[in-house]
């Protein structure tokens, strides 16, 4: 009897398999061999701590060492879980490139699965879905091996968790969403609104409200709360007082303020081809959103629902955090878009033959740089990084300055002992060093080449050239490596 009702179980979720699940991890997969997602300018900042802890279970990021000196006691400048659950990971499975791009991998998987199941859950289509994913790929491009993908894997599996109306699933769910802002606290904009709607949802398909049902969720949301502190206090050895300061003193150096968020922004919009990569997204979101309100009336109520609830996050996402305005909003824009457009293909039939090629246009208008960049660049043989390595085995007492486009490609993020991150290796609230004066004597630097052209009397490099068209600020080899001594 057991073993048929296993057997009847399997042939239900078969066809979800298939049809579901499987082409997303196979979408990963192929990516995942492709070297997905290529290097970021913050990587070393962000798994330092994590290697440190998997080789010697010291909660401190050595690579940071120029940049202050508190970093080399502990790494609190940023909520920890993300540096525990990926040192467990490079615990297990070795400190490589395949390791690091592995797990992102598993990241972008959970993601992808469980916002698909919240999509199927609600009735969007699996076109939406699908170009969902799309703009979330997009997105980890620009993003390296930050915590980004874990923090977006928390916040779907908590929302999921969400859409069963029962209390275990709501205290997952809020562990869950809890997890996310204690990876990435800008999810705070996103998981407290996604929550609130998920459980407005089920409140009102609830039968009866009374007392009981109350107290449950509430106790779930209690528990998953406490669960979540104590596993914080724990990550921070109960140190809260100086995670708050160290916090504090990283953060201002990217506060501005409601009036600088907004100079930033104009800034954005208005240098290079700021107008056509934001004004195609902003431009058809607001186009979309003054359309139900027009139609208010005669639009169905879940299709307000979630121009309601995504604007609030996205305006929660600009006060919260105006920098984020390249990441998260723009994915989170697309996937509103996509969420509405989806309701409104399929309600009004006469819509639908102007929705794929205009939402064809404007994504392409706002990945512009990006599509360009991958079109155009190019990788760089093996020999030429061997010959850097030969060249630091040669001369071991040197000590070495390394960023992100050397630790990947030239060592497989094996760094030599003593490094630091080039990125960070001036004094904070600086970052990386503007002058070649600024390099100490007995110090190597090996950087990308495209960086190394920032000094005066350095060479330059070649830059991407499409349709006859040279693009100044794309290298084409953004992968070549310059050794300064």
């Amino acid at each position: 009897m057991k073993s048929n009702k296993i057997l009847n179980l399997i042939g239900q979720r078969y066809p979800l398999f298939l049809s579901l699940i499987l082409p997303i991890v196979i979408f990963w997969l192929i990516l995942f061999f492709l070297g997905y997602p290529p290097p970021y300018g913050d990587d070393l900042a962000f798994i330092g701590a994590a290697i440190n802890l998997a080789r010697n279970g010291d909660y401190f990021n050595p690579l940071l060492a120029a940049w202050d000196e508190r970093l080399l006691e502990r790494f609190y400048i940023q909520p920890p879980f993300s540096q525990y659950t990926l040192a467990a990971w490079l615990w297990l499975f070795g400190v490589s490139t395949r390791s690091f791009l592995l797990f992102q991998c598993l990241c972008y998987n959970i993601f992808s699965i469980f916002t698909a199941l919240i999509f199927r859950k609600y009735g969007f289509s699996r076109i939406a879905t699908a170009f969902t994913i799309v703009c979330f790929a997009f997105w980890m491009l620009n993003v390296g091996l930050r915590c980004e993908a874990l923090g977006m894997a928390f916040l779907a599996v908590g929302v999921w968790s969400l859409t069963k109306d029962t209390p275990l699933r709501y205290f997952w769910g809020f562990f869950f969403l809890g997890a996310s802002i204690l990876t990435t606290p800008i999810s705070l904009a996103y998981a407290v609104p996604f929550g609130l709607a998920i459980a407005k949802v089920n409140w009102d398909s609830a039968g009866s409200i009374n007392r009981s049902y109350l107290q449950q969720r509430i106790g779930a949301w209690l528990a998953a709360f406490s669960l979540n502190s104590l596993l914080f206090l724990v990550c921070i050895h109960f140190q809260l007082s100086l995670f708050i300061q160290d916090m504090a003193w990283h953060s201002s150096f990217r506060k501005t303020g409601l009036a600088g968020t907004i100079s930033e922004l104009s800034f954005l919009i208005q240098h290079g081809y700021g107008e056509i990569i934001y004004g195609s997204l902003f431009g058809l979101y607001f186009c979309l959103c003054f359309w139900v309100l027009i139609q208010r009336k005669k639009v169905e109520k879940k299709l307000i629902t979630i121009v309601i609830f995504f604007t609030f996050s996205l305006v929660l996402n600009f006060l919260l955090y105006g920098r984020a305005v390249a990441s998260y909003f723009i994915f989170f824009g697309w996937a509103a878009i996509a969420l509405i457009l989806d309701e409104i293909a399929s309600k009004y039939v006469r819509y639908r033959f102007l929705i794929a090629p205009i939402v064809a246009i404007a994504f392409c208008l706002n990945q512009s740089l990006n599509l360009i960049t991958l079109a155009g660049t190019q990788r760089e043989p093996q020999s030429s990084y061997q010959e850097i390595r030969d060249y630091v085995r040669s001369h071991p007492n040197r000590s070495y300055a390394i960023d992100y486009i050397a630790a990947r490609f030239v060592f497989d993020y094996k760094l030599p002992p003593g490094s630091i991150d080039w990125n960070f290796s001036n004094r904070a609230p600086l970052f990386w060093p503007t002058s070649l004066s600024q390099k100490p004597p007995n110090m190597t630097w090996l950087i990308s080449s495209a960086r190394a052209t920032e000094f005066p009397g350095m060479p330059d490099v070649p830059k991407v050239r499409l349709l006859g068209r040279t693009f100044s600020s794309i290298p084409s080899r953004p992968y070549q490596v310059t050794v300064i001594e």
